[in-house]
């Protein structure tokens, strides 16, 4: 598992830079094959780490409400099932992910090449708005909303006023003086972008 999911993609990268990437029919078999290795990977950690627990509970080291993951009982499903039906506004997010799905699907079929990358970013955006939405107020499900892993306001005052007249106007004008000390001075070069 663990060598597709990082030297696939540097492999990739330098046959991109060398432009010998589309004559290596293998390495892009491979990189369209490998689309599911991260979720394989993430449910065998989960599976790993659920299995391990198993032995403990068996000779009584733990007990058996202690070895479950909290988050998988049977409440916190129902809480965010009756979230999701008494706010139907929160379909939103996976309507227009379906409907991006559909654009991409049809832009695909018939070769509309601007197409499928906006659609991809919105279909990403709309199953992290749905996520996010459907926790709302938490940070951690269930546990730990916004306010309270907020540092203290005066932390946050602080911060505002110290960057925002401070810090963030000097950034503003360091990058004015970059693009004036650069501007005229930098040419493209043919091949790249």
């Amino acid at each position: 598992m663990d060598w597709p999911c990082w030297r696939l993609p540097w492999l990739g990268s330098y046959l991109s830079l060398k432009d010998r990437i589309e004559q290596n029919r293998f390495v892009l078999w491979l990189v369209f094959l490998s689309f599911p290795l991260p979720f394989i990977a993430i449910l065998t950690g989960w599976y790993t780490a659920e299995v391990g627990r198993q032995p403990w509970v068996v000779y009584g080291v733990l007990r058996t409400a202690e070895a479950m993951t909290p988050f998988l009982d049977g409440a916190r499903g129902v809480d965010l099932a009756c979230r999701w039906i008494e706010r139907p506004h929160l379909f939103v997010f996976p309507v227009i992910g379906g409907l991006a799905a559909v654009v991409l699907a049809v832009s695909i079929r018939y070769r509309r090449d601007q197409s499928p990358f906006p659609m991809v970013i919105l279909i990403f955006l709309s199953a992290f708005g749905t996520l996010a939405i459907s926790f709302w107020p938490y940070m951690i499900p269930f546990v730990l909303t916004i306010d309270e892993a907020a540092a203290p306001h005066s932390s946050l005052v602080f911060m505002f006023w110290g960057e925002g007249l401070f810090v963030f106007p000097l950034m503003l004008l360091y990058t004015v003086i970059s693009y004036r000390v650069f501007r005229g001075k930098v040419a493209s070069m043919p091949g790249h972008y």
